[in-house]
């Protein structure tokens, strides 16, 4: 039984995350993905694309390895992705995955 509850509390955790601004290029998802590794190792990201003209939809999925990192993240909500490649700053916001608020 405790092996079980240890396996479960290391899981990677899956969370649902949403830009403030558009996605035009891949470059731009790699600022995005950069900010989100920041807070923590990923197994998996995911961005959602139009099936029609396979445009980048403001929303994915990532997954951290360790559930303390998404944990961390899903606290603090908002992660920053500085001006760059962005003309302004954008937001990601974090939650997770299944819930919308």
């Amino acid at each position: 039984m405790l092996k079980q509850a240890a396996s479960k509390m290391a899981r990677p955790r899956s969370t649902f995350f949403r830009v403030s601004q558009k996605i035009p290029t891949m470059e731009h998802a790699r600022e995005v993905v950069r900010a989100l590794r920041s807070q923590g190792e990923l197994v998996e990201y995911k961005f959602m694309r139009c099936p029609e003209t396979r445009q980048y939809l403001r929303y994915g999925f990532v997954v951290y390895k360790q559930p303390e990192n998404a944990e961390k993240v899903l606290e603090q909500r908002f992660i920053k992705v500085p001006p760059g490649i962005f003309k302004t700053a954008c937001e990601v916001k974090v939650e997770t995955a299944g819930s919308r608020s």
